[in-house]
């Protein structure tokens, strides 16, 4: 199985919504309840494509990330997969190739995941990335280039 990023566009909208529902649905229901019309246009009034890559397995699409590239950091604003696509390495490999970006540019990555996501928080922490901050919901991450390590075994 082949993964690769396509840019995001406009006519992805109802797609890239049904894989953020899916991926995120669970969380946020523990957190706040889940109004799919609130969540529907909360979405549709957020979403940037130009910082929209879909993530594509042999041309299909399972995923996507959101990456806001600033001057002095990148920042990983979602990342999320279909859950028939999640805990398959998939996500790992985008993070490792984000980090291996980062540490090209000689910029941090930074991150962050919802409290209750502990199966993303262990991935991150695992992949070398320093808990810098929280808010009510959300732990804050970063990995600053060369203080990557290699993923346990």
């Amino acid at each position: 199985m082949k993964v690769t990023l396509r840019k995001g566009a406009i006519d992805d909208f109802e797609m890239l919504y049904k894989i953020n529902k899916e991926a995120y649905k669970p969380y946020v229901e523990q957190i706040w309840g889940w109004n799919e019309e609130y969540q529907y246009n909360f979405f549709k009034k957020h979403i940037i494509f130009d910082r929209i890559e879909l993530i594509m397995m042999d041309d299909k699409p399972v995923g996507f990330i959101s990456i806001n590239y600033k001057e002095d950091l990148i920042f990983g604003e979602s990342i999320a997969l279909l859950s028939d696509f999640q805990s398959k390495g998939i996500g790992t490999k985008i993070i490792k190739d984000l980090i291996a970006k980062s540490k090209q540019m000689a910029i941090p990555f930074c991150i962050q995941v919802f409290k209750v996501n502990t199966r993303a928080k262990a991935l991150y922490e695992q992949l070398g990335f320093i808990q810098y901050g929280e808010n009510e919901t959300h732990y804050k991450y970063k990995i600053e280039p060369g203080t990557e390590k290699a993923p346990r075994k």
